[in-house]
This record gives C-alpha cells, structure tokens and sequence, in this order.
C-alpha cells in the first residue's frame, strides 16, 4: 500500500486534472529540494507543494518558515529549467490532503501562497532598548 504521502499527492493531482490542469510533472527534484506537482492551465503553471496530513490542526501552518526560503529556490530552478513561451505566469499553490472516511481524500487549494516569513507579533527594537 502506498504511504500516506504519495496518496496525498496522487489524490492532489487527481483534483488539479479534473479541474482542467495538465500534470507537466511530479516528484521534480533538484539540489534544492523538490517540486511535488507542477501543473499548467490557461497560460499558468502552478508549481504546488502538497502537505497531506491525518489532523486538521497540522494543516494551520503547513509549510514551516525554514522551508520557505527553499521552496521558493527550487521553484526559481524549475521555472529557470522548463521556461516555455506559452507560461505566462508562475504561481506556488499549497493543496492541503486531509483522509476522509471509506478511504476519500479531502483536497483544498490555497492559490497563490506568499513564502515571506510572517511578521513578528511585537515590535522589534534594538536590544539596548529592550534591556534595563
């Protein structure tokens, strides 16, 4: 039987081929990391990264703020290596797995996603301020 990983993205790329997307690749790796599924429609291709996760609480903040830096370097190289005229714009989604009841995969698409680090909750200040 196959991992809960590879179901997740089989169950990803199902969802993006029904929905009028051209599997263009998977499992693309480079030294930087690896491109789960990259898919083009419309002018588009949409390098996505799939996290499949049994709890719906591990799908909150799915792509770690140490992993962003290298997905977007991996994202640059693929784009860099498969450049076509027909692209005429580069997007990383997210698609969130999530097994459901009788062997179903519950699959949702964040389009776009921003891999900037988010904003610290409080101001940040030169340490002699913050030391007394």
């Amino acid at each position: 039987m196959a991992s809960l990983g590879a179901r997740g993205e089989d169950a990803a790329a199902r969802h993006l081929r029904l929905r009028g997307w051209r599997i263009v690749a998977r499992g693309w790796r480079c030294p930087t990391g690896e491109i789960d599924i990259a898919a083009f429609r419309g002018g588009v291709l949409a390098l996505c990264e799939v996290k499949t996760r049994h709890a719906e609480a591990a799908l909150v903040d799915p792509i770690p703020s140490a992993q962003r830096p290298r997905l977007l370097r991996t994202a640059e190289a693929f784009h860099a290596r498969h450049a076509a005229p027909e692209v005429t714009c580069v997007r990383l989604d997210l698609i969130l797995v999530r097994p459901g009841r009788l062997g179903w995969m519950r699959v949702r698409r964040v389009e776009a996603i921003d891999l900037a680090p988010p904003a610290p909750a409080w101001p940040r200040h030169p340490p002699s301020r913050c030391e007394r």
